[in-house]
């Protein structure tokens, strides 16, 4: 190997000559004395970022590496069983730590009484520590907040408690909602339908869907145009759901529809009575 390497690289060079796989063959990887961790197949085992998919598994190169972990004096790790498959690790496990993670530092913010900017900050890193996708970190701010709502207590309290809580933290769940096309705008829809298919998840919030939805405007999180574009959304109504679930899906759309549709009436009829007092005015 040594004659090759002067050969190629020249005497003078302190480069080293990587072998081929193939060059192994005509080597003698059995010399009395040969450190088993310095042979070539095993150490592009041991390189840094490897990808173990492009070796080959030949018997040689892998007993080889057998002797060297097998060799006395040496500490090489005998059993991996302890070391956590990185590469397997699932999504839902990952999914389901950054949700641990999320409730607890959205409970401490919550609790602490901080305020937005300072929430978003903590949670912001969080997000980008797990490499988080930005929709489902949404979906936690969501789910929590809709977690603290008094249900249970009637329709009235249940508006108050709602309208409060969008009020306070609304504005959370809005700052992680880009508008997909106008840079630097939030898209509040996003939050309106995370809050749809929150309820659409939960028995318990199902019902009052349309209550939520109201607490919704009244904390200015969605006006009445950005309410009647959800209306009219294909997704809202349960389009490319999945059938077990699209049924509930236009269950909450019929819900919210029906406080949409009165919010209209409502801002017509007040349309009306500006238009006679005008004509009044002008007699």
């Amino acid at each position: 190997m040594s004659a090759l390497r002067e050969k190629i690289l020249g005497k003078d060079s302190v480069g080293h000559l990587w072998p081929q796989e193939e060059e192994l063959a005509d080597e003698d990887s059995d010399e009395e004395g040969e450190d088993p961790f310095e042979h070539p197949s095993n150490k592009r085992l041991l390189q840094l970022g490897r990808s173990l998919s492009n070796l080959s598994g030949s018997k040689a190169s892998l007993s080889t590496l057998s002797a060297a972990s097998s060799s006395p004096g040496l500490s090489a790790v005998s059993d991996d069983s302890s070391l956590p498959d990185v590469v397997g690790m699932s999504l839902e496990a990952g999914d389901a730590k950054f949700k641990k993670e999320a409730h607890d530092s959205l409970d401490r913010a919550w609790e602490e009484g901080h305020d937005v900017d300072n929430a978003l900050v903590e949670y912001r890193l969080l997000i980008k520590a797990f490499n988080a996708d930005l929709d489902f970190s949404r979906r936690q701010v969501v789910e929590y907040m809709l977690s603290k709502i008094d249900i249970g207590s009637g329709v009235p309290k249940m508006l108050a408690s709602a309208t409060s809580i969008f009020t306070r933290w609304g504005e959370f769940a809005l700052q992680l909602a880009p508008h997909p096309s106008q840079a630097g705008q939030n898209e509040p829809l996003k939050v309106v339908l995370d809050v749809q298919e929150q309820c659409v998840d939960e028995d318990t919030l199902r019902p009052y869907f349309g209550v939520i939805l109201r607490a919704i405007y009244e904390a200015d999180l969605a006006d009445e145009n950005g309410l009647v574009r959800w209306r009219g959304l294909k997704r809202s109504k349960g389009d490319g759901q999945d059938e077990d679930k699209e049924e509930l899906w236009k269950e909450t759309w019929a819900k919210g529809k029906a406080f949409v549709d009165a919010l209209e009436e409502m801002e017509s009829d007040d349309d009306e009575e500006e238009d006679d007092e005008e004509e009044s005015e002008e007699e």
